[in-house]
């Protein structure tokens, strides 16, 4: 057969068997290494959802009236534990986020600004998840 452009025949070339595989296997191990980046970017982007849903949660259970401590109490048996109190795999973690982001919520916005938390409860935090997460790549 001739190659109608160029006027030339094509021509076939052999691959050897070792630079197929080595091409599968670095296609299968760029494949995985995205499937995983894919998978923490996931992550980060629940955990900082997860603040904001903490922050409106605390804020208005605060403006209800609650104290501080019992807030942070109710949102860790809610969040952390099991409706038996069953320890999930990550509660002591979960508990120290529910306390952190309910220690800044009960905070006036000038001792927030003063000590530069974030407005966990904010729809600009919200909205600036995916781009936080995205910046986070790397340093976990």
């Amino acid at each position: 057969m001739a190659d109608a452009k160029a006027g030339q025949p094509l021509r076939i070339q052999w691959i050897d068997r070792a630079t197929v595989e080595q091409a599968r296997a670095t296609y299968t191990t760029d494949m995985q290494r995205r499937q995983q980046e894919g998978i923490a970017y996931g992550a980060r982007v629940q955990a900082c959802t997860f603040k904001w849903q903490i922050a409106v949660q605390a804020g208005s259970l605060l403006r209800s009236g609650m104290s501080e401590e019992a807030v942070e109490e109710h949102l860790v048996a809610t969040h952390a534990y099991g409706p038996l109190g069953q320890a999930y795999r990550d509660s002591q973690a979960t508990e120290t986020v529910v306390r952190q982001v309910t220690a800044v919520v009960a905070m006036s916005p000038e001792q927030r600004i003063a000590q530069g938390a974030p407005d966990y409860a904010s729809q600009q935090f919200l909205d600036r998840c995916p781009l936080q997460a995205q910046s986070q790549h790397g340093s976990n």
